[in-house]
């Protein structure tokens, strides 16, 4: 966002990307389990994440609509952090151990978005005040599109990256205000990042929203597809996708208090609530705290 406030400030010093993992898992593998031999390789790959000097939050999560699928998410302070750690032995030992729980190779990727931590915190985890869920969004670009070209769609003369951003943030807009879509949330999304650990060399774009039901966000996305893009944006970013959008759900753990003792529990235990605050107050409360910290 160019236009900044007290509420979302600009870049962060201990921020530089968030990277995700597609883990497509064998059948029955129980990575929730520690004493089976998926959940050994997956309590081991929680906690060298968060172990590692470098790291920040750490997300993650079955797909709603396809529990094979596995997304991991990393928050990277710096790509000198990132580079030292995939070139050391514990990642090595680690992405071996991956080939006993996986069906294919893990796909990865990273992306520059918002710097505002509470923003990326919202979007992808569990929330405390009901049962929302994340979806996340990820437009490949084709080989033969080039982003920095001048659309011939665009009156303003705009490349094609910049016309794709300005189609999101319209789409970002209309989400958030919709039906099902969350205000207090907003929506987190950002460009691809050239990294070792790429699986593909194109450039992507990936989104995240917190919406209220996997139900209510197909039925906006199709609503998004039968309007003017100037109205909703989707249109034109499918359009220079080549229509190779992809859409999933989740719901994700979030890591930020440190490794407590397993992988479904990502924070401490809450105390009673004297407060007779909501739970929906309970987390603008959270978010409202990290801000100021």
């Amino acid at each position: 966002m160019k236009m900044q406030s007290s509420l979302f400030p600009g870049r962060s010093t201990d921020y530089a990307f968030t990277e995700i993992h597609t883990f497509r898992i064998l059948q029955d593998t129980g990575i929730e389990n520690p004493d089976t031999n998926a959940g050994n390789v997956w309590s081991r790959t929680i906690q060298s994440y968060l172990t590692q000097t470098g790291t920040n939050l750490v997300w993650w999560g079955r797909l709603l609509e396809d529990s094979l699928t596995v997304k991991l998410a990393v928050d990277w302070t710096s790509s000198a952090a990132y580079c030292a750690f995939i070139s050391s032995h514990t990642f090595k030992d680690l992405a071996a151990s991956w080939e006993q729980i996986v069906t294919q190779p893990v796909e990865s990727a990273a992306y520059d978005l918002p710097h505002y931590q509470p923003l990326r915190e919202t979007v992808f985890s569990k929330c405390r005040s009901g049962d929302f869920i994340s979806a996340l969004l990820t437009f490949h670009i084709p080989e033969n599109i080039d982003l920095s070209a001048q659309d011939p769609t665009d009156r303003l003369n705009r490349p094609r990256k910049a016309f794709f951003q300005n189609c999101w943030e319209i789409l970002k807009n209309k989400a958030v205000h919709s039906e099902g879509g969350i205000v207090a949330s907003n929506a987190a999304g950002g460009w691809s990042l050239n990294t070792e650990l790429n699986s593909n060399d194109h450039v992507s774009f990936f989104a995240a929203l917190r919406w209220k039901s996997i139900d209510s966000m197909k039925k906006f996305i199709e609503e998004a597809f039968g309007k003017h893009w100037i109205e909703t944006g989707l249109p034109k970013m499918v359009e220079i996708a080549g229509g190779r959008m992809q859409m999933e759900f989740t719901s994700m753990y979030c890591f930020k208090e440190g490794w407590l003792g397993s992988v479904t529990k990502s924070e401490e235990d809450v105390p009673p609530n004297p407060s007779g605050l909501s739970n929906f107050w309970l987390d603008m409360l959270t978010i409202s705290r990290t801000a100021r910290n």
